[in-house]
């Protein structure tokens, strides 16, 4: 699985990678502040701000993981795996 990836910052040549990912609910747009001001501290680096992988209804927002508050930690595991696979 692939991520939608939104790129900023030093695309030619980076010396360094940062990878911001936005709230539950959100998008990769709803980061671009914190993507310039990562830009501009650290001039050498490629931000990537990927959207996670589950779309959410009704709204431009996404989340990374489907919330399982059954307690079980395998089925949190098993529902992250898209998400850490598109990572």
């Amino acid at each position: 699985m692939s991520l939608d990836v939104v790129l900023r910052g030093e695309t030619e040549h980076p010396r360094s990678v940062v990878v911001l990912l936005h709230g539950s609910g959100q998008n990769a747009g709803d980061m671009a502040q914190a993507a310039e001001i990562f830009s501009r501290e650290m001039p050498d680096s490629l931000i990537l701000i990927p959207n996670g992988p589950r779309a959410l209804p009704g709204c431009s927002g996404f989340d990374w993981f489907a919330p399982d508050f059954s307690g079980s930690p395998q089925q949190l595991a098993f529902n992250m795996q898209p998400a850490l696979d598109g990572l």
